[in-house]
């Protein structure tokens, strides 16, 4: 019995393998270009400042890690670093990815992430800030820059404590975004 259901599995399979791969491919594609766009398209960086948007980089073990990403590069404090966005499903507790968001290296800013207190949606775990989106309301440019405006904030947060010039004037912008995102609220502007 098990062995009809693998062979009709098999079957099922070589008849649609070929277009499967093919979906999965433009998908992965199309995912990675709007993180990129969502990171092109970012003015206010705060006291990190962008250099080139980096080519996409995603997993090449897709199938075991399956994650899709975008990357900018810059420096912040004087020093080099990569802010990297992602949208990731092998880490998720659900079928549904969340978004991530984080800074390479790790120490420039991981104090200051890991002690914010984070909304209920946020959650600051193994270096990176996620936000499970909510999957009845899909809308990847508005979700995947939340934990971006929220890092904004965090990286201003932490230039004001060691006392570091602002290059940008990005606090009340900071604040701006982070209202216009919806951070903390939910798509009606009502707190959660």
């Amino acid at each position: 019995m098990a062995s009809e259901k693998a062979d009709e599995f098999l079957r099922e399979g070589m008849r649609r393998y070929g277009r499967a791969a093919y979906v999965l491919v433009a998908f992965g594609k199309e995912v990675e270009s709007r993180l990129q766009t969502v990171l092109k398209t970012r003015q206010n960086w705060g006291s990190f400042v962008p250099g080139n948007a980096a080519k996409p980089r995603s997993t090449r073990y897709w199938s075991e890690y399956p994650l899709l990403n975008a990357k900018v590069d810059g420096e912040l404090r004087g020093k080099k670093g990569i802010i990297t966005l992602s949208v990731n499903w092998y880490q998720s507790k659900s079928e549904y990815p969340f978004y991530c968001v984080f800074v390479e290296p790790k120490d420039l800013l991981d104090n200051e992430m890991a002690e914010r207190d984070w909304p209920p949606d946020f959650e600051y775990r193994e270096g990176q800030l996620r936000l499970l989106p909510d999957s009845e309301n899909f809308d990847l440019e508005h979700d995947s820059g939340r934990p971006q405006a929220a890092l904004v904030a965090a990286i201003e947060a932490e230039a004001r404590r060691l006392g570091y010039p602002r290059i940008y004037k990005a606090t009340d912008r900071a604040i701006r975004i982070i209202e216009r995102w919806g951070l903390g609220s939910d798509r009606r502007g009502r707190r959660r």
